[in-house]
């Protein structure tokens, strides 16, 4: 995300012509990302390996219906250990 604008802003001399660009590509990464539609045509699959935005909702949709049961443990201390907060005391 940070990366590419910032790519994007060094190739342009403009503000207005960088903004412009980056909006419409990352809509275009939107749309072959799965937020538009689901199936592209056969020409245009290839679109999906280059957005970032295909990985990031694949893993949320991964994370929000494959994970079922997967607990997390803790590990060691954390930073609001000394700092209980209950159902009751908020």
């Amino acid at each position: 995300g940070v990366a590419l604008g910032l790519a994007i802003s060094g190739v342009f001399v403009t503000v207005s012509y960088a903004f412009t660009f980056q909006l419409v590509l990352f809509m275009l990464f939107m749309l072959v990302g799965g937020f538009y539609v689901e199936e592209l045509p056969s020409w245009f699959e290839w679109g999906k390996y280059l957005s970032p935005v295909t990985y990031a909702y694949d893993a949320g949709l991964y994370a929000t219906f494959y994970l079922g049961d997967v607990s997390f443990s803790r590990g060691e201390a954390g930073l609001f250990d000394s700092y209980p907060v209950s159902g009751k005391t908020v």
